[in-house]
């Protein structure tokens, strides 16, 4: 299965040492995945970058060294009426409108990001909720996915020797210190009151055993792809 993968996404999961994993959970491989030709420049200058990317400054090289492992998208694949559509909706940047118009575009195609302004907006951009319905993953749900099929004993230890590398409140709330198990525990199943915000998409968009939570979210979370 092909993944196009947006920028923050695949800057966690490289850093937190996991990426390959992750990716070999839906049968692909770094080169059967394409990435934003915008990611290398924007790597290139942390400084002058947004927010998010001046966070991954100091490990820029190991990013960019990274990236020469997968494909880049493919302008000519997407359909500019989908481009045309997410253009004006707030909420959503021209490079995640780039991926959606991308996979919305292609049937065979996974949306991993981790951006979660952007999949709240996703119900305003008509007929978008069916054409990528059952195709997104963030990162919250492929750790969850990890967890569950390769334990959380090794997910734990193989995170911790890279968390310093995450700026990732909620992974190191779940992964850090010495309640690491409770914590997850309670990530998952939405015990915890001081949540991160990045768990409202967990269970609706990859996860058949919950409740998805508005229409436009059940209609997303149709055909889950992971859980």
């Amino acid at each position: 299965m092909k993944l196009a993968i947006d920028n923050d996404f695949f800057c966690k999961t490289v850093l937190l040492g996991l990426a390959d994993r992750i990716l070999s959970t839906f049968e692909a491989s770094a080169a059967d995945c394409v990435l934003l030709p915008s990611l290398a420049p924007q790597l290139r200058n942390c400084k002058r970058s947004s927010k998010v990317f001046r966070a991954y400054e100091n490990d820029a090289e190991v990013l960019l060294a990274e990236i020469a492992r997968f494909g880049e998208m493919d302008a000519q694949a997407v359909d500019s009426q989908w481009l045309d559509k997410l253009a004006s909706v707030d909420g959503i940047d021209p490079g995640e409108a780039q991926l959606l118009a991308y996979v919305a575009s292609t049937n065979a195609v996974l949306l991993a990001t981790h951006d979660k302004v952007c999949l709240r907006a996703i119900p305003e951009v008509e007929g978008l909720v069916d054409a990528i319905a059952g195709r997104v993953v963030i990162v919250e749900t492929a750790l969850l996915h990890l967890c569950e099929t390769l334990g959380f004993a090794e997910v734990h230890g193989h995170v911790q020797q890279h968390l310093a590398r995450t700026k990732d409140t909620a992974i190191r709330s779940c992964f850090g210190g010495r309640r690491e198990r409770s914590r997850w525990t309670e990530f998952v199943h939405r015990d915890d009151p001081a949540r991160d915000q990045s768990q409202d998409f967990l269970d609706p968009l990859a996860n058949p055993r919950a409740e998805p939570r508005t229409r436009g979210e059940r209609r997303l979370s149709r055909s889950p792809t992971v859980g």
